[in-house]
């Protein structure tokens, strides 16, 4: 039985690596078979056992919404936080604090995987750590870890040609950490 019920998915970018396609649609509403590729990832994680949903939208929010709704036509719950292109992830989580779980699956609205969520949560909740990332294999990554995953190196700018891990976007969250360290940075 799955102890996490809720997935925060990140739609705030503008998805300018994929213009002109998302010129007036946003980056997760991009069709794929007739349907937004967030339908896909909301089935997904649904399948998982996890039916309660916040989303985190910015540009063209109103488009995800509009859609999706309260999310009863999927069976499922949807709530949304609203903020401007430009604040950083950080920001839509602390401005979405108030409707956020304990603990949270967080991800990106333009990753996919083969789930295995509890095993990600066994993970979690034995490493006793405010984040738990999926990573994977990639050619010029930007994430090192030891012996016992834990993250030892980080390279934003993918700098560092030795680094063949890369995070995919799928992670479990605790609120009080996560929020305490946006509050901390910002105090």
């Amino acid at each position: 039985m799955n102890k996490i019920n809720q997935a925060v998915i990140l739609c705030g970018g503008k998805g300018e690596r994929l213009r002109p396609l998302t010129q007036s649609t946003p980056k997760p509403m991009i069709k794929i078979d007739n349907r937004p590729f967030l339908e896909f990832l909301i089935k997904k994680i649904s399948s998982q056992g996890i039916n309660r949903f916040v989303i985190l939208s910015g540009y063209l929010g109103d488009q995800i919404k509009d859609y999706f709704g309260s999310g009863a036509d999927w069976g499922i719950d949807i709530q949304y936080s609203h903020g401007p292109t430009e604040w950083d992830t950080a920001k839509r989580l602390w401005e979405s604090r108030n409707l956020l779980d304990k603990s949270f699956l967080f991800l990106y609205s333009d990753n996919y995987i083969n789930l295995d969520l509890i095993k990600l949560e066994n993970h979690h909740y034995n490493s006793k750590k405010p984040l738990t990332l999926s990573l994977a294999k990639k050619e010029n990554g930007n994430i090192a870890i030891d012996k016992k995953s834990k993250v030892i190196k980080y390279d934003l700018n993918r700098d560092d040609l030795s680094l063949d891990l890369v995070e995919i976007g799928f992670m479990i969250a605790n609120k009080s950490q996560i929020i305490g360290y946006y509050d901390n940075k910002n105090s």
